[in-house]
């Protein structure tokens, strides 16, 4: 006999099993969801609405409320699928590049093609030597191919259909990104198949290293040695720098120092001739 939904709490009160249950699912969720470290939200996007030749990607990864964005222009061959694959293919790579393979990953996205190719269909295909079970060669195959390669280096990913337009923030500026993509590529703002940073508040990670440079300039007829070293745990704002000097020449100097684009602590100092 079915178990009822409905049962009597040992004070008489009515209480509807369904609603637990749905209640600790619903805590499960926020549970899973509060220790996703990473999210990656992508999106592709076709000229004309999928009419044109050309398209963008883009993709906006979000750790820990750091969210920074990067896009993608395609010049031909562009459809729907290869730049929803593109976006996704692109953000894995820069999840690895930063070094995120250990973290908590979910990637987002609105294309069921997507979701099913990387995450159901792709079994199937590579039993079958990469054909579909008609006998056809799976569709977007190199792209898929390093999507599967690229998720064998992450330890703990999985993938999330998101429904489309539907005012989610992050996805809302995946689309916009990838639109824009299309229109900075077509007017030569931005150069094809490649992966360009559009903002970013993510901390910058401090560097241990110590460099040095040293040149030799030669400053109102006097030969001066340049020595700047650059800490990597402290920051100097450009113009803050301390600057020593034994002669005359200090505004000359400091601008020499400025044209090399070199930033730290420098040392200035006259060679003897």
């Amino acid at each position: 006999m079915a178990k009822a939904n409905w049962a009597y709490k040992p004070n008489g009160k009515i209480y509807d099993r369904q609603k637990k249950r749905t209640k600790k699912n619903r805590k499960k969720r926020a549970k899973k969801a509060s220790t996703q470290s990473v999210r990656i939200w992508t999106d592709g996007a076709v000229y004309l609405n999928g009419r044109g030749k050309d398209g963008g990607y883009a993709l906006v990864i979000d750790q820990n409320g750091y969210e920074e964005t990067f896009y993608g222009y395609m010049k031909k061959g562009a459809t729907n699928n290869i730049m929803e694959l593109t976006a996704i293919l692109r953000g894995l790579e820069k999840a690895l590049e930063n070094g995120m393979q250990d973290e908590s990953m979910v990637v987002k996205t609105d294309s069921k093609y997507c979701i099913n190719s990387i995450t159901k269909w792709v079994k199937g295909w590579k039993r079958n030597g990469w054909l579909t079970k008609e006998g056809n060669p799976v569709k977007n195959v190199e792209l898929i191919k390093d999507i599967d390669t690229a998720c064998s280096h992450f330890k703990h990913l999985r993938f999330e259909w998101v429904k489309g337009h539907n005012g989610t923030r992050l996805n809302e500026l995946a689309d916009e990104l990838a639109s824009k993509a299309i229109t900075d590529g077509r007017s030569k703002k931005i150069d094809e198949n490649k992966l360009y940073i559009f903002s970013s508040n993510m901390p910058q990670a401090k560097s241990t290293a110590k460099v040095t440079h040293s040149v030799t300039e030669t400053i109102h007829g006097l030969k001066w040695n340049v020595t700047i070293d650059i800490d990597g745990d402290t920051t100097y704002e450009e113009g803050t720098e301390d600057v020593y000097i034994e002669e005359l020449s200090k505004k000359r100097a400091f601008d020499v120092i400025a044209n090399m684009g070199l930033t730290g602590k420098h040392i200035i100092e006259l060679i003897e001739e």
